[in-house]
């Protein structure tokens, strides 16, 4: 639910600036010293790549469970089942179909998911290994 509530709450403008080189994005090149801002809700609400389990779960509405990789769903995780990271990181799960096991997983959303503005998104797996007591994305 923590990650949900950041994907969803935490829609902020990054500002970021590239002060020696120019910085391509895409086809477009930004130049030394220029400003650019990163909108995070449009990053969130992307439909390419987020998964809505079939419309189920629109972007516009929080879903508890949605970075959640369940064993025995093949329609679940943060991402839409048909990309290819997302089928990576399910491969990874248990392939004994009798010991459902549900994962968290930020795997592939890099640049996709931008929580606390930009901080690196190892910052949830370090916190549940310093405080056991909080799962991200479970309690």
């Amino acid at each position: 639910m923590y990650a949900e509530t950041l994907r969803l709450g935490d829609q902020i403008h990054i500002p970021r600036c590239s002060p020696h080189r120019s910085l391509a994005l895409g086809e477009k090149t930004i130049q030394p010293n220029k400003l650019i801002l990163i909108n995070t809700a449009l990053a969130h609400t992307d439909e390419e790549v987020w998964n809505t389990k079939d419309g189920q779960y629109p972007l516009d509405t929080f879903w508890a469970r949605r970075f959640l990789l369940n064993s025995t769903d093949p329609r679940s995780g943060p991402l839409k089942p048909s990309l290819p990271l997302s089928r990576a990181a399910k491969e990874r799960q248990s392939d004994d179909p009798n010991t459902p096991r549900k994962e968290f997983t930020v795997q592939g959303l890099e640049g996709i998911w931008i929580p606390y503005g930009g901080m690196s998104v190892e910052h949830l797996y370090k916190l549940g290994v310093h405080e056991p007591s909080i799962k991200p994305g479970l309690n």
